[in-house]
């Protein structure tokens, strides 16, 4: 599972009053993880992660993650992207897969609106 990486690219800011990511750091190290594992963990060492507006932020897609709830109405969109070196284990599966050999495999695009 040390193959697997998220890109988390921030169409918007994602400051501290409009629900911005929180990751237990270390936690991917455990792999994938049941709801009564991930209940255990101390929610009290989370980190903020605040981003500007046209940034990325690059974690592991097993870390232990979060948004807060918005204190602001404002917009908090994020273009979520995740890549795998291998095959995913354990009969897990992506929803869309885009082959790096096969060009033909990658989604079409008319028009995106944001």
């Amino acid at each position: 599972m040390s193959g697997l990486l998220a890109i988390r690219l921030h169409v918007d800011e994602s400051g501290i009053d409009n629900g911005p990511l929180h990751v237990i750091a270390g936690s991917h190290r455990k792999g994938r993880l049941s709801a009564e594992q991930i209940g255990d963990w101390n929610k009290e060492t989370s980190v903020t992660c605040t981003v500007p507006k046209g940034g990325a932020l690059v974690m592991r897609p097993l870390l232990l993650h979060a948004s807060s709830s918005c204190a602001i109405p404002k917009s908090r969109r994020v273009i979520h992207l995740e890549f795998a070196s291998a095959e995913l284990p354990h009969g897990l599966d992506w929803h869309d897969r885009v082959a790096a050999d096969r060009p033909d495999s990658v989604p079409k695009f008319d028009k995106v609106s944001l």
